[in-house]
């Protein structure tokens, strides 16, 4: 696991996040899903997964997880679940539907996961387990390329004219904060 995967996060209930890229071996997402779910009941912990390809690096899920433990700690969540608000901060959406489409698992085998717990230990366990199931750990898959900055402006709808300011990874971080002053 490299060093920058694993984030202590200082908010009142001081917690750990953990990412990862990984390449599934079978298109089957629904297993995925309910793998994680087995995995966060077993270790006590809070796992999302979403399409590789709709995230703009590590950063932008450290950075949302962020985000959504701060509202959620503010009583300000915007969903029933800390991980259905994960869903919605990294895709920068208040409806689940919309963030699903945005970020949520379709039919890739590109996948980018971001585990919430209270201890590193306990982060790093999880990640392990989850790299039990059929998927092959590959970290290269959540940086940035052409190709992938291309898919993420057309998923964040980002104009010519932003993309020629400013990194279209710092658009999207700026998408996620922008988030906390809708209401």
């Amino acid at each position: 696991m490299s060093a920058n995967s694993i984030f202590k996060l200082r908010t009142q209930h001081s917690k750990t996040v953990g990412v990862a890229g990984g390449k599934m071996q079978k298109a089957d997402p629904k297993l995925v899903l309910q793998k994680l779910d087995e995995i966060d009941g077993a270790r006590g912990t809070v796992s999302q997964v979403f399409d590789a390809s709709s995230i703009a690096g590590p950063d932008h899920l450290f950075h949302a997880t962020r985000l959504a433990i701060i509202a959620r700690e503010s009583g300000r969540g915007l969903a029933d679940s800390l991980k259905m608000d994960l869903l919605c901060w990294v895709s920068g959406e208040r409806r689940i539907n919309e963030a699903l489409k945005k970020v949520g698992l379709h039919d890739g085998r590109e996948l980018a996961f971001l585990v919430v717990g209270g201890s590193t230990g306990q982060v790093r366990t999880a990640l392990a387990d989850i790299f039990k199931l059929e998927v092959k750990r590959d970290d290269k898959l959540l940086g940035l390329s052409v190709k992938k900055e291309k898919k993420l402006k057309q998923v964040f709808s980002i104009s010519q004219t932003e993309s020629s300011v400013a990194p279209v990874r710092d658009l999207i971080l700026e998408r996620v904060a922008l988030l906390s002053l809708e209401g």
